[in-house]
């Protein structure tokens, strides 16, 4: 693909901020049906159903019929809720995956295993850069080195030479 994907732009979540939702039914061509199959097991995009595709696909034709000729819309109140929502996510994610760490690394300090705490922080760190810039990747970043920078700066750096004796055999 000639641009890069940002996932937040294919979620569209199924419901509004109080829970509400409308079931839609409709009947389509089967190969329609047959292409969103193809699609969701390419795993080229971030889509895990078939609803999730059906959702942002008739956001994005509401939006490209706005455009065409002037009708009254709601489409930006439901963007602004979908944002609220994808916020809200991005917040559960942040905290379940510190959540993760903190248990995963007391469990490494709890055994004495410092270097395997070390090793899961770099990974984690390393991760974290290859995520996009904002307010996000900042935050992970920031809070990443908060509660266990520690660990890397008391650490040294691995080296193939580690382990290896002076001597000749």
């Amino acid at each position: 693909m000639a641009e890069e994907m940002n996932s937040a732009e294919f979620r569209v979540g199924a419901s509004d901020l109080k829970g509400h939702s409308v079931p839609v039914y409709f009947r389509a061509p089967g190969a329609f049906m047959y292409q969103i199959s193809i699609i969701l097991q390419s795993g080229k995009f971030p889509y895990q159903a078939k609803g999730e595709i059906l959702r942002h696909a008739l956001l994005r034709h509401l939006k490209w019929l706005g455009g065409l000729a002037p009708v009254k819309s709601v489409i930006a109140e439901a963007e602004a809720v979908l944002e609220i929502l994808r916020e809200e996510e991005n917040a559960e994610m942040f905290a379940g995956i510190f959540e993760k760490i903190a248990s995963r690394i007391a469990v490494y300090l709890g055994n004495g295993e410092t270097g395997e705490a070390v090793r899961l922080v770099r990974i984690i760190q390393n991760r974290l850069m290859e995520m996009e810039a904002g307010y996000w990747k900042n935050k992970y970043v920031t809070e990443l080195e908060q509660r266990w920078g520690y660990l890397l700066k008391g650490a040294k750096k691995a080296s193939l030479a580690d382990g290896m004796d002076d001597e000749e055999d």
